[in-house]
């Protein structure tokens, strides 16, 4: 990817690669939707006049999914881990070591929640 931006440069300098993570590619029928793992998650500029996906749903105004689909979690499952903050090796570890993780919220609802061993 990186010699295919700087061959382009200053297009494309966002894009990103990755082996999408389809809903459901192994049993008919098939669903080609993009989970909400994925790279591609709001991580696109919005586009002046496009404000729906290919289903006809709304896309984020800020942020939208960089694919014809606008992921759309089930409701009450909207939060995901995006990120491995501390330690910044990925490793095993025991129950008394701090792990921070950053969250993101997908949708428009507010969330408030406290987390407890």
């Amino acid at each position: 990817m990186l010699p295919y931006q700087a061959r382009v440069t200053p297009r494309d300098v966002a894009s990103i690669t990755e082996l999408p993570p389809f809903t459901n590619i192994s049993t008919t029928p098939y669903d080609l939707h993009i989970s909400g793992s994925s790279g591609v998650s709001n991580a696109g500029i919005p586009v002046a006049g496009i404000t729906t996906d290919i289903d006809n749903d709304t896309r984020n105004a800020t942020t939208p999914d960089i694919s014809a689909d606008e992921f759309a979690s089930a409701a009450g499952i909207d939060l995901r881990a995006t990120n491995l903050v501390n330690p910044i090796v990925k490793n095993c570890y025991n129950a008394t070591e701090t792990v921070t993780i950053r969250i993101q919220n997908s949708s428009s609802v507010t969330h408030d929640f406290q987390l407890t061993r």
